[in-house]
């Protein structure tokens, strides 16, 4: 390979530039090629900083600006205008010898550093954040909305070219942890030749964990409830109800004093979110740390629906899900109804007579065979090798 490279990384959070370090460790292999990493920290409130270990001249920084951007996803068309001037005359001259860029998740200032990138002739790789949530629920109706938005109907390319309603039309490839979050974004119009299932770089820990014997005893001393971050994300319904459902279950299980009840925040929990729960004395909040330590042990974990829930499951961790969204994709439905409660005295039943099954068979197809693997094969598409 004689050509030298120089890309683009963005991510926005820790948990996805677990992704983007990888394949920085993978493409810096060939110390001629270069790269910058947007830092979006200051722009919105995130956990990056606590992370971000490159050298500094590889890094490109907004400043922070007078108000923090509610939401990376759906902001304000003001913030959305300021943002692309500040990329025009701050980043074009970067943006103008990039050959990719490649980022995990995405967002407003993600989408529109791919469309200038791919303007120029560039390749844009975007690595799923996780698994398409509540989105696909409502996504039909979202995207069928905007086409009929005025804006949208101008004739100017920009409009033409929006990612609400082709949400590939930016993307050359388009990175999935497996075979059910491809069908998943399938169905929500994603591009079927641009969708790789090859795997999740961040889940390359998790594969090796797999070796591991989880043992769990059919006594039941702690639950846990993994909280979604709803409310960063723009949905105040499900954050109310996931509150509410924390509320419902805390006031259950105190009348157990021999099991213990345990919620673990989200990365990006709201700060009024993490008041309310704050505020319930019949749980206790936990760090990572103290989860991933007790988690192991005669545990059980609720969830609303989370990433972190397949992960558990891959590992043979008691995983339920409290009142969930029922996803539906293709000719499948998921939760399994094997693993719904419905409500609180669904729950009790459960505790009651609790049954150590296989969890990890319902993450299959969730995580590809090429997981471990997966860095390298991102680079290469980068790099327009052979994957």
């Amino acid at each position: 390979m004689n050509k030298n490279f120089f890309g683009i990384f963005i991510a926005q959070q820790s948990t996805t530039y677990e992704n983007i370090r990888e394949v920085i460790k993978k493409y810096s292999e060939n110390t001629y090629n270069s790269f910058i990493f947007i830092d979006q920290s200051n722009i919105y409130n995130n956990n990056l900083k606590n992370v971000l270990k490159l050298n500094p001249e590889s890094i490109f920084r907004f400043k922070k600006p007078l108000l923090k951007v509610v939401n990376p996803y759906s902001p304000s068309y003001l913030v959305k205008f300021v943002y692309f001037i500040k990329i025009k005359f701050l980043l074009s001259k970067i943006i103008q010898k990039a050959d990719f860029v490649c980022f995990s998740p995405g967002g407003f200032i993600e989408g529109e550093i791919a469309r200038l990138v791919k303007n120029n002739g560039g390749k844009v790789v975007q690595i799923e954040g996780g698994q398409p949530i509540d989105a696909i629920i409502n996504a039909f109706t979202i995207n069928k909305n905007d086409e009929n938005l005025f804006f949208y109907k101008l004739p100017f390319r920009r409009f033409k070219n929006n990612p609400r309603v082709n949400p590939t039309i930016n993307i050359d490839y388009f990175i999935t942890s497996g075979s059910n979050t491809k069908k998943m974004y399938e169905s929500l119009g994603y591009e079927k030749n641009k969708i790789l299932d090859i795997g999740l770089p961040r889940y390359k820990e998790l594969m090796e964990k797999k070796t591991k014997a989880v043992k769990v005893s059919t006594k039941v001393e702690n639950i846990f409830y993994i909280a979604g971050a709803y409310e960063f994300h723009n949905q105040r319904n499900q954050s109310n109800e996931m509150i509410s459902d924390i509320l419902e279950i805390s006031k259950t299980l105190a009348l157990k004093k021999e099991i213990k009840f345990y919620v673990k925040p989200h990365p990006r929990q709201s700060s009024d979110e993490l008041k309310l729960l704050s505020n319930l004395n019949e749980l206790k909040l936990v760090t990572n740390e103290i989860f991933n330590d007790m988690v192991f042990k005669n545990s059980i974990v609720l969830n609303r629906y989370s990433n972190l829930a397949f992960e558990l499951m891959y590992l043979n961790i008691p995983t339920f899900f409290f009142k969930p969204p029922i996803l539906k994709f293709g000719d499948n439905n998921f939760p399994n109804k094997e693993l719904i409660i419905n409500n609180v005295e669904e729950l009790n039943e459960m505790i009651n007579n609790f049954k150590n099954i296989n969890f990890s068979k319902f993450s299959n197809n969730f995580f590809s065979p090429s997981t471990s693997n997966s860095a390298h094969l991102i680079n290469n598409l980068l790099l327009g090798l052979n994957v």
